[in-house]
């Protein structure tokens, strides 16, 4: 009874519960409605913006190509070298017993820098000198026999001469019978002692001068010992050999020293050199004497002048270069050998080069555009750029002369897009009849590009 009661008033419990639901299903499709028209207006709106920024002409400022002559360079690196640098070696062997400079010390040339040990070849001189004292004392000796003997020759020549007039005169007499043969044979025979004794007198000097030149012949030799004693006793002194400034030492006092050891390092920095290597392409533009420019990390801004000094006769194979070396003037010594430098070679100039300002070059990858305005209309077109200038650059082809290059508003601006070019339009003038602001319209192009952004 109870169980028929329950399933008669279901129905009614089932209208009640969908009667509390009725509201709340009318406030959902409400709210449903409600963002659909939302959708729907964003959706008209954002279309209609689409349509107005899909018709919009950007403004843009444009720059006329500027034709110029511009010197034609080529830029590398390269390390400053001193032209004039050495490591000092002393020339023999020895004890290092004075030390003349300090590291950091600018010398002048010939300046006494170490000195090694000196007794041995002290006492080398005197035992030569002594030497030589001996020798010539002895050609001294010599000498006056030979001078001896050399006079006794004259008198003995004189005498033969005397014993041969009278021997011919005898023979003469004799033939005319006024003498007899004995007095003949007489004068002959005295003729031939006189002979004998000149001939005697002449192997005498000459043996005395034998003497004499030999005694002379120790005394060069032993000039030549000492003079060879005392290079070795200059030896012993290491001196500057060119003016400089001395490095760091790389001994010490009382060190042993050799000629295979390097002692200091000495650095004339008053001309630099660099070496670099040039394209073959430029072969015909070097020269000897062409300007070089320097800079450096240390020195930013400071340029320092140098010209060519030597041009390499032979390409290289390798990289199909030339080697090329300049000198830098550095005498206010600011440079030192070993930085790294910019190097700014001038190979001479070019007549009407087209240059743009350089922010109106657009690099893609390895390629570089510029935008320029024709008829109305931007046209992206690609460029060979060539040498740069502060603010500048130089198209070498890809644009005429004539032409004009987008400066401004590059951002907004599509290949082919009409633009609004401030710089050929005419002024536009405003209600109040004045010309609209410059200023102001700067202003708007700078907020285009940052919303391009």
């Amino acid at each position: 009874m109870d169980h028929l009661q329950l399933n008669r008033s279901e129905p009614l419990i089932n209208a009640l519960r969908n009667k509390s639901r009725r509201p709340y299903l009318i406030i959902a499709a409400a709210f449903i409605a409600l963002v659909a028209a939302i959708a729907l207006v964003l959706y008209i709106r954002m279309s209609s913006m689409a349509g107005q920024n899909y018709n919009f002409t950007p403004i843009v400022r444009s720059s006329t190509v500027k034709i110029t002559d511009l010197p034609v360079t080529y830029k590398t690196v390269g390390t400053l070298q001193a032209i004039r640098s050495v490591d000092l070696r002393p020339e023999t062997s020895g004890i290092v017993r004075e030390i003349y400079f300090a590291e950091g010390q600018f010398v002048r040339p010939g300046q006494p820098l170490v000195r090694l040990e000196q007794d041995r070849a002290a006492a080398e001189i005197a035992q030569s000198a002594s030497g030589i004292a001996e020798a010539q004392s002895n050609v001294a000796s010599l000498r006056a026999a030979y001078l001896a003997t050399a006079e006794s020759l004259r008198s003995l020549e004189a005498q033969r001469n005397l014993a041969r007039a009278e021997f011919q005169r005898y023979q003469n007499l004799h033939a005319r019978e006024y003498v007899s043969a004995q007095e003949l044979e007489q004068r002959r025979a005295q003729m031939q002692v006189a002979e004998a004794n000149y001939d005697t007198a002449v192997r005498e000097r000459n043996s005395a001068q034998a003497r004499m030149q030999q005694a002379q012949a120790a005394v060069n030799t032993a000039q030549a010992r000492l003079r060879t004693t005392q290079v070795g006793l200059s030896e012993t002194v290491v001196r500057a050999p060119f003016a400089g400034q001395i490095g760091a030492k790389q001994f010490e006092l009382g060190d042993y020293v050799s000629p295979q050891q390097a002692l200091v390092k000495l650095v004339n920095a008053g001309m630099l050199e660099v070496s670099f290597n040039v394209p073959e392409r430029y072969i015909g533009q070097l020269r000897g004497g062409l300007p070089v420019e320097v800079q450096t990390e240390s020195f930013p801004g400071t340029t320092f002048a140098g010209q060519i000094t030597f041009v390499s006769p032979v390409v290289s194979t390798e990289n199909r270069s030339v080697n090329v070396k300049a000198t830098i003037n550095n005498s206010g010594g600011q440079l030192q050998p070993g930085q790294l430098a910019d190097i700014r070679l001038i190979l001479g100039s070019r007549q009407n080069a087209l240059m743009v300002p350089e922010e109106s070059v657009i690099p893609q990858g390895e390629k570089y555009y510029v935008y320029t305005v024709q008829e109305g209309k931007a046209a992206f077109r690609p460029v060979e750029v060539g040498e740069r200038t502060p603010g500048w650059v130089e198209i070498v082809s890809g644009i005429k002369e004539t032409d004009r290059v987008l400066i401004g508003g590059i951002q907004k601006v599509r290949d082919g897009q009409e633009v609004n070019d401030e710089a050929t339009a005419k002024p536009k003038v405003n209600k109040a009849g004045k010309k609209a602001s410059a200023e102001k319209a700067d202003t708007r192009i700078r907020v285009e590009e940052k919303d391009a952004e």
